[in-house]
């Protein structure tokens, strides 16, 4: 009887640690698959494009004359091959590796009126020259809609869903399932050659994952310049309040910073080059959870409108 019971114990402590290193790996794979979207999206925002320009100078006759021509549909291949100092999100003992992050997307966005939805979806798989344990891959769809009255002065409210779907390796094992519900306001301020954007956002995260449910508020500024017709720079910084409700992470709460620059040549209309650097910083009350990383190196992008 009391082999048993010790048996029994054994079992349960096993299977509760299991359950619980499940738990802390899936928040971490949901994270890693926050950035590499984060970064998709605002590599978009940084390749110098006449179009990106023109939703604040709504009324002018140049952007009149080129709104005519705008294209709402996009097709993206997105190449990047850098070097992430710190690969699993750990506090100490960091794995450092060179990786690879191809990705493709289609995309359409009503290019005019009031009430403008869009509609996007990206593949990505991210592979590792090292600690291939690592590698991981996702599918990303959003839907959603901005509104752009001329009373508000610019200011751009929207709403958009987007579920994301994890998987191990190359689409290989189903990690966790994520469904994110956003709410925010925009503003761009153009300029001859700069335009800076500022994007403030709630959003609701339900899982298939209990310890990735959370809520999340970001604010995030991005400036851009052009130094020529075909070369841009970019800084960007985000500050995201982390609120952790479920599962493992229950109480959780955490403050993340992320800081990006980057210098981008545009060689055509379709085909772009960059070089970027990203510095992410992680505030947790588990400390177990905070982490500092650089992610460095060249990205290839190309995108066709029709």
């Amino acid at each position: 009887m009391c082999n048993t019971l010790k048996l029994t114990l054994v079992a349960f402590s096993t299977v509760t640690a299991f359950t619980s290193l499940q738990a802390q790996e899936i928040d971490i794979e949901a994270d890693r698959a926050d950035d590499r979207f984060f970064d998709f999206d605002q590599s978009i925002d940084e390749i110098p494009d006449v179009d990106r320009f023109l939703d604040s100078h709504e009324e002018g006759l140049i952007a009149v004359a080129a709104r005519e021509k705008r294209k709402e549909f996009s097709f993206s291949v997105s190449l990047p091959f850098t070097y992430n100092s710190n690969v699993e999100n750990v506090p100490t003992a960091a794995l450092s590796a060179f990786h690879t992050n191809p990705s493709v997307s289609l995309a359409w966005k009503k290019s005019d009126g009031i009430v403008r939805p869009y509609l996007l979806s990206v593949a990505d798989v991210d592979l590792y020259t090292r600690h291939s344990d690592n590698n991981a891959s996702t599918f990303v769809s959003r839907v959603g809609v901005e509104v752009r009255p001329k009373n508000l002065g610019g200011v751009v409210p929207y709403v958009q869903y987007t579920p994301v779907i994890v998987f191990e390796g190359a689409y290989n094992n189903h990690v966790v399932t994520l469904h994110d519900f956003e709410v925010g306001v925009k503003k761009t301020f153009a300029f001859e050659k700069t335009r800076f954007s500022l994007d403030i956002d709630f959003v609701r995260r339900e899982a298939t994952a209990a310890a990735a449910e959370r809520s999340q508020l970001s604010t995030s500024l991005l400036l851009v310049g052009t130094i020529t017709d075909s070369i841009s720079w970019s800084i960007g910084q985000r500050i995201q309040g982390r609120f952790y409700s479920g599962g493992s992470n229950d109480g959780r709460d955490d403050i993340n910073l992320r800081s990006t620059a980057s210098l981008a040549y545009k060689v055509d209309d379709n085909f772009s080059l960059s070089a970027g650097l990203k510095f992410d910083k992680n505030f947790s009350n588990f400390p177990t959870k905070e982490f500092s990383k650089i992610d460095i190196g060249p990205t290839v992008n190309v995108r066709f409108k029709f």
